[in-house]
């Protein structure tokens, strides 16, 4: 174990009092040789906590993992070598840069510089270069984080820049909070629900839809807002509207019709499929039992 810095400074201020004092040579080397020894061993253990803690940056990335490594660094009179593959995936990732058009370009280029920033996690321009990939990204939350990074790891080149940028990033995050917010109040839902009806009843507005049993072929035109629901003896022309016919306003994607005191039944639900191809008529039994009867859109 090597001694503590505090420890160290004891010892040199031991040299320096036996040095004015007269110490013999012999205590006097033996201080400097002591000396010697701590600071090698506080060498010693600053590289191991130095690369346990880019080992722990590589293993999970996060802003404690990677301020760990740049303050280390920062401790270091020399800066560690930077291997040649962070080099090469730097330029992988502003190569990617420049040809990038849309969000998931810019989502690989993130990922190139993701890859050189675990052979260097002291490197600050790999945070700038990542905050402003994330951005273009869509990443806000990620890119003010490495912009902070950055900010850490070299306060003085383009610190009012990279400021600026944090604080633009921040106000949109919020401003994105707040529109989401809006976006996800009942309100707000019921409206999208409505608007989704609409567009669904527009684009299956003239539809016919049918099914058949033996000879007879049931079937459900859309006019409007309304169901026209009939049946159709094979054997005889469709006579519709006629007393096999009946006009349903359409109430929602689903529309129940109540059958209560009509034998077993208790009610039809009619639902709309998504896609607007099919219409499924459900239905309720007093006995609990349901069945689904399956309407087709017929596009003949």
């Amino acid at each position: 174990m090597g001694l503590s810095l505090a420890k160290i400074k004891i010892i040199i201020n031991w040299i320096i009092m036996s040095k004015r004092q007269g110490i013999s040579e012999v205590i006097f080397f033996f201080l400097l040789l002591m000396l010697s020894m701590s600071l090698s061993s506080h060498a010693q253990s600053s590289n191991t906590d130095f690369q346990r803690a880019v080992l722990n940056y590589q293993q999970s990335p996060s802003y404690t993992t990677a301020e760990k490594v740049i303050k280390l660094v920062q401790e270091m009179k020399t800066e560690p070598i930077v291997p040649d593959n962070y080099t090469i995936l730097k330029a992988k990732g502003f190569y990617l840069f420049q040809q990038a058009q849309n969000v998931d370009d810019f989502k690989a280029v993130v990922e190139a510089f993701k890859q050189a920033s675990l052979k260097a996690p002291w490197k600050a321009e790999i945070y700038y270069n990542l905050g402003l990939a994330q951005e273009k990204a869509g990443m806000m939350e990620d890119a003010i984080m490495n912009f902070r990074l950055y900010l850490l790891a070299d306060p003085s080149t383009h610190r009012d820049e990279v400021l600026m940028k944090i604080g633009e990033l921040e106000a949109e995050k919020q401003k994105a909070s707040e529109v989401k917010l809006k976006e996800s109040s009942p309100e707000s839902i019921a409206a999208q629900e409505r608007k989704n009806f609409e567009d669904l009843l527009k684009k299956i507005d003239g539809r016919r839809y049918t099914t058949s049993s033996g000879r007879i072929e049931y079937i459900i035109d859309v006019q409007g807002e309304f169901f026209i629901i009939g049946l159709h003896y094979l054997d005889k022309p469709y006579n519709c509207p006629g007393e096999n016919c009946e006009r349903r306003k359409i109430q929602g994607i689903k529309t129940v019709r109540s059958l209560k005191g009509q034998g077993n039944w208790l009610d039809m639900t009619y639902i709309i499929a998504k896609d607007g191809d099919e219409i499924v008529q459900r239905n309720h039994f007093t006995n609990g039992s349901s069945n689904d009867v399956v309407y087709v859109w017929d596009q003949k």
